[in-house]
């Protein structure tokens, strides 16, 4: 007679391999919708505005990873579907900035497109961030990676106000080169961010002076202000009244059949 406790051993063998891959699969589920990879994604995006913006499958490989970041920002954000419109136009817009720039080359048009549309995602993605760390009732470390997210997302954005007011002044923004590349202006934008100031790339016109002082001011109030509380309260919940609009971004549980 067979042992029937050696029939029962491959059934729990499957059953335990089927909880490793639900746990898994629970596992990236949660990484996904963290700002975690978020900002892994915007690191990504700025070393390949730094790295090869200046040809043009790097401005089409750009493009996509900001379509990526973006999606991924709006599902960590958990932006409800009456936003959905507003997500399908910044990402068509940003597939057609990267179609642009592997068929039609370097044009001061389609440069001028893609600061815009960049600054755009820029700017959409941080306002996700900042309305879902809004309505988190604890401060945890997600409320945290959310937050440097954003601290990236305004070194970016000087990076697109930089690159256009060269654009405008055609090649006259640094007072140490006419040739300014990506990598230029992703390093200025973030030794400025930092208060580092090696001194080696400055910029000439007034206008960039008192842009860099801007961008140097708000990236230090914003890390010993907005990081430094959030870090403090680590874990704590929030008072009642900080979570406005948290009822509505819960969504109605589907009612059974």
């Amino acid at each position: 007679m067979s042992d029937p406790q050696d029939k029962r051993a491959p059934a729990t063998e499957d059953q335990e391999t089927s909880d490793l891959v639900r746990r898994a699969g629970r596992d990236l589920s949660r990484f996904s919708d963290s700002y975690g990879l978020v900002f892994l994604l915007i690191v990504a995006t700025l070393l390949s505005t730094a790295l090869a913006s200046d040809v043009r499958w790097g401005r089409a490989l750009s493009a996509l990873l900001m379509t990526s970041t973006l999606l991924l920002t709006f599902r960590a954000s958990q932006v409800l579907p009456k936003h959905r419109g507003l997500v399908t136009g910044i990402v068509g817009a940003l597939l057609a900035v990267a179609v642009a720039a592997v068929l039609t080359g370097d044009s001061a048009g389609n440069r001028v497109l893609a600061l815009v549309i960049a600054a755009g995602f820029v700017v959409a993605a941080s306002v996700a961030i900042v309305h879902r760390l809004r309505s988190q009732p604890t401060v945890t470390m997600k409320t945290v990676m959310g937050a440097l997210c954003v601290y990236l997302f305004i070194g970016f954005f000087f990076v697109v106000v930089y690159t256009g007011v060269d654009l405008v002044d055609q090649g006259g923004f640094f007072a140490q080169t006419d040739e300014a590349g990506g990598v230029d202006f992703v390093y200025f934008a973030f030794v400025t961010q930092a208060t580092v100031g090696y001194g080696d790339l400055s910029p000439i016109t007034d206008l960039g002076r008192m842009l860099a002082i801007t961008q140097a001011l708000l990236g230090q109030v914003y890390l010993v202000t907005i990081v430094a509380a959030l870090v403090s309260n680590l874990g704590r919940v929030r008072p009642a009244e900080a979570q406005d609009g948290q009822d509505e971004r819960t969504e109605p549980a589907d009612a059974g059949p």
